[in-house]
C-alpha cells in the first residue's frame, strides 16, 4: 500500500468492496460515493493525484464526470459521481478532469469532458436545492 493516509481523513472502515478502476482493482469503503472512493485510492494507495480545487465536492457544478457504472447490471454512463455510491465490483473507466494517475495504467482513457449540469442523470431543475 501506499501512504496509507486514508484512515487519517476516513476513520477505519467498517467494511470495504473492492472496485476497479481502470483495469486495477482497490478496495475501498463501502459507504461513500464514487468521487470518495477515488479520494480514499489516492491516500491509501498513492496511485491518483487529485487536483482539490477543481471539485465542488456537493453537485453543484458538474466538474466531477466520468465515465462510470452507476449501479450492477448497468451498462456504463458519463456522469457525476460526487452522489453516485460505490458497490462492491463496480468499475470506474475513466478519471474525472483534476484527476490524474501517477502511473497510468496501460490503455487508461484520457478524463472524461464535463457535461452540462441539463445533460447530467439527476440534474436538479432550477439548481440544485430550489424547488
Amino acid at each position: 500500500m501506499g501512504r496509507g493516509g486514508a484512515r487519517d481523513v476516513f476513520g477505519e472502515p467498517e467494511k470495504l468492496v473492492t472496485i476497479n478502476v481502470s483495469g486495477r482493482s482497490y478496495q475501498v469503503p463501502h459507504d461513500v460515493t464514487v468521487q470518495r472512493a477515488l479520494q480514499f485510492i489516492s491516500l491509501e494507495y498513492d496511485a491518483i493525484t487529485i487536483d482539490y480545487g477543481a471539485y465542488c465536492w456537493n453537485n453543484e457544478r458538474g466538474c466531477c464526470v466520468c465515465r462510470y457504472v452507476p449501479k450492477e447490471g448497468a451498462r456504463p454512463v458519463e456522469a457525476r459521481i460526487c452522489r453516485a455510491p460505490v458497490f462492491d465490483g463496480q468499475s470506474v473507466e475513466t478519471l474525472p478532469r483534476g484527476m490524474r494517475w501517477v502511473d497510468p495504467p496501460a490503455g487508461a482513457q484520457p478524463a472524461a469532458e464535463p457535461a452540462p449540469v441539463s445533460a447530467l442523470p439527476g440534474a436538479a431543475v432550477g439548481g440544485v436545492g430550489k424547488r
